[in-house]
């Protein structure tokens, strides 16, 4: 392994603020990465690669900490070959034989260097001010915060405003499922994916509560663990909440549901389903898997 210097950036205006993981994952992306400065984007390829000895770090750890990179321009993210990559911004490691171990973003050169220049042309990059280029080719003949309607269902796009992020209702609730930040554009490919899963509202009212009982069992869940992969099995995941939504629906009496603490539950609600639509915020109104899930989490009554 090639010998890496670092530069003092402790009067850096990009590392204020940054957590201390955050700046821990990019000095061992520094360590880990080609004579480029490339290297993997995969949580779960950086967790074996990176922190092989840290039992418990989990794939939203990892995210959350390249999101706090690519926010601050200190790793551009993109694919390329079918792999989540990313590379280190004005990587200055390069020896006389650098070799590239990782292939750079379509249409790059091979010795392609991340600059700050590129969070403006490289599709699929991630960062909160890039450029919205990408997002509107693939959106073509689509309005910002337009509905379409396929075979009689409602689709609703991420709305790629000036800075590229996804602010409609059903973008934020599915962001919000991957603990992704609503200032984090999406993905080229994500767009893609989001587009032809045709996600609604009713579908997250499903896939919500199956999403929190299947990680409250840990390991041993069963759901998708990334963004792009829950949008490309988008139908698979469906089926499945669908039934775990048949298994646990429950008979509950309209004066059970007027028992219940109508304050405690919304504020269950705001802080745990944050985007949940208005009429599952009322006990009154709200779907009975809801409201079991509260009292399973608050001890909350309903009355049998």
């Amino acid at each position: 392994m090639p010998k890496r210097m670092l530069s003092d950036w402790t009067d850096s205006l990009k590392f204020d603020g940054l957590s201390a993981e955050a700046e821990r994952l990019f000095i061992r992306l520094i360590m880990k990465a080609d004579d480029f400065g490339r290297f993997y984007a995969e949580p779960r390829l950086l967790k074996s690669l990176c922190f092989p000895l840290l039992e418990n770090l989990r794939p939203n750890d990892l995210i959350r900490w390249l999101d706090e990179l690519s926010t601050r321009q200190l790793i551009l993210r993109y694919e390329a070959e079918g792999r989540q990559l990313l590379a280190i911004v004005k990587f200055g490691q390069r020896l006389k034989d650098s070799r590239a171990k990782f292939p750079a973003p379509e249409g790059k050169p091979a010795d392609w260097l991340a600059s700050n220049d590129d969070f403006r042309e490289v599709p699929g990059s991630s960062r909160k001010c890039e450029d919205t280029s990408g997002l509107n080719r693939i959106e073509e003949n689509t309005n910002t915060n337009t509905n379409t309607r396929e075979n009689g269902k409602s689709q609703e796009l991420p709305e790629q405003n000036e800075k590229g992020l996804p602010t409609t209702p059903v973008a934020k609730r599915v962001a919000s499922l991957f603990n992704r930040r609503l200032t984090t554009a999406w993905a080229e490919a994500e767009v893609r994916a989001f587009k032809k899963a045709k996600i609604t509202m009713e579908d997250m009212d499903l896939i919500e509560p199956y999403y929190a009982a299947q990680r409250s069992l840990g390991d041993e869940g069963h759901h998708r663990r990334d963004l792009k992969t829950f949008l490309n099995n988008f139908p698979g995941e469906m089926d499945r909440a669908r039934a775990y939504s048949e298994i646990r629906k429950p008979n509950i009496s309209t004066k059970a549901k007027e028992d219940i603490d109508s304050e405690a539950y919304r504020k269950w609600c705001s802080e745990k389903y944050p985007n949940l639509i208005e009429i599952h915020q009322d006990p009154r109104t709200a779907d009975a898997v809801y409201l079991r899930e509260f009292r399973s989490d608050t001890g909350g009554r309903i009355a049998s």
